[in-house]
């Protein structure tokens, strides 16, 4: 399996739970909870394919040998979660700010649930570099 494939079966698992965010937060007795659960998917899922984008970036440098030292965008995606924080927290009676935390960390619990699945299918060669 490529990398953009795992990427992109990520990507629709996290918008599987921005379906079911969204609903929640249409739906139930916690909106406030739901919304932040909302907005925290949504920037982990931004997050997430700025990170990809970046990583195939450093590796088709490093594949070309250009001068140019690309970067992984940390200080980028940092902002993001700090603006979805301070989001939250100026508005504490339309956001949770449980729930922007469990949707910020929603992408790499599914990655790594994603990665462990992957390692373990049966059938799987387990060869180094593949």
């Amino acid at each position: 399996m490529t990398y953009t494939q795992q990427v992109t079966r990520l990507i629709r698992l996290l918008l599987f739970v921005q379906v079911v965010a969204v609903l929640g937060w249409g739906f139930s007795t916690i909106p406030q909870f739901f919304a932040g659960l909302t907005m925290g998917t949504a920037i982990g899922m931004l997050n997430a394919i700025y990170s990809a984008y970046k990583i195939h970036t450093v590796g088709e440098a490093v594949v070309n040998q250009t001068g140019r030292k690309p970067t992984l965008g940390m200080v980028t995606r940092l902002s993001l979660a700090a603006l979805g924080a301070i989001v939250c927290l100026r508005f504490p009676g339309h956001f949770d700010v449980n729930g922007y935390v469990v949707g910020l960390l929603s992408m790499p619990v599914l990655a790594l649930g994603d990665a462990i699945y992957t390692q373990l299918k049966p059938g799987k060669a387990r060869e180094r570099g593949e």
